[in-house]
């Protein structure tokens, strides 16, 4: 684990693995909250005459991610 894995598994709120590896081994986020807060804030951001390209960029590659994993069989 390198310098920055290690200090982030400091902080309660991400732990040790959370960063690189759903529970099923697989990379991507699904669990409930992050998406649901991704949502929010980009909803937020735009409502507040922001771009949410940055946000929307994240959702978009997780999307790409979780569709070419969940392809590959087990």
């Amino acid at each position: 684990m390198g310098a920055k894995r290690e200090g982030m598994a400091l902080d309660p709120r991400i732990g040790g693995g959370e960063e690189l590896l759903r529970g099923d081994g697989r990379r991507g986020f699904t669990d409930e909250c992050l998406p649901k807060d991704l949502e929010c804030f980009k909803a937020f951001v735009q409502r507040m005459g922001c771009p949410a390209t940055l946000l929307q960029a994240t959702e978009d590659v997780n999307k790409r991610i979780l569709n070419k994993v969940d392809s590959i069989p087990l």
